[in-house]
């Protein structure tokens, strides 16, 4: 790895694939090098909506009376 930083020596192909497994900042970077960003735009619009859904889920449950019943919007409209 000294090499590596260095700059002696780059990773083997099976090394480099190991770091860009655990790192999405060397992904990006080597999508960036390579022209290809239109793939880690998408994987960040995917946990964009995880992350919205997520927060849906943990907002309705939030509004659900205490027998369980979900309040929808109709039965708040006094």
């Amino acid at each position: 790895m000294k090499n590596w930083f260095s700059g002696r020596y780059g990773p083997s192909a099976e090394h480099f694939a190991v770091l860009v497994q655990h790192s999405d900042e060397v992904l990006n970077a080597f999508l960036a090098l390579a022209g290809r960003q239109d793939p880690m735009v998408a994987i960040k619009l995917a946990a964009a909506e995880q992350a919205i859904m997520e927060a849906l889920i943990a907002l309705r449950h939030r509004t659900q009376d205490r027998d369980g019943r979900r309040l929808d919007s109709a039965d708040n409209r006094g």
